[in-house]
């Protein structure tokens, strides 16, 4: 079970993605997408990609429970603000 910390990696760092064969059980979608898991949060993302440009041309992710941002009187912090937060963690404990 992933935990707020895994959660607060992926939006520092990005998300560890590991391939798999097809949609996990429970999703219903696109059989012709490729399929990736996060090894450290657990989101889902799916994805086709045109075979005559090689652009994604859909996509779709199925994040687990609690990772997104749950404060919403206030706007959800951007990867820019958890890598400063990330910074100022680093350098107090080096004090």
């Amino acid at each position: 079970m992933p935990t707020a910390r895994d959660y607060e990696q992926c939006r520092r760092i990005a998300h560890r993605w590991d391939e798999l064969d097809g949609p996990p059980l429970g999703i219903q979608e696109r059989r012709d997408a490729f399929w990736l898991r996060c090894e450290r949060c657990t989101m889902v993302r799916a994805f086709v990609v045109s075979q005559t440009t090689g652009t994604v041309v859909w996509s779709r992710y199925w994040a687990p429970a609690g990772y997104y941002w749950q404060d919403r009187t206030q706007p959800a912090p951007t990867r820019q603000d958890f890598r400063l937060d990330w910074l100022r963690e680093i350098r107090a404990k080096r004090r």
